[in-house]
């Protein structure tokens, strides 16, 4: 999709031509803007710890039933 919008940097002659070179400008705005202070917390360990707690009572339950 041919948009033409030139930069705002006046000394520059280029211009962005696809929708494509605006997000990824804009995305690299994101990342200057937030560099060094933000940090997203990690799902990882409270998902992890969540499956292995539901893992465990559904051994325990199993066992449970076979000696029963």
């Amino acid at each position: 999709m041919f948009s033409g919008l030139v930069m705002d940097v006046y000394e520059s002659e280029s211009q962005w031509f696809y929708t494509a070179d605006n997000a990824r400008l804009f995305m690299n705005m994101l990342d200057w803007l937030t560099e060094g202070f933000v940090e997203p917390p990690g799902a990882i360990y409270p998902m992890l710890m969540i499956s292995l707690s539901i893992l465990a009572v559904g051994a325990v339950y199993y066992v449970f039933k076979k000696v029963s």
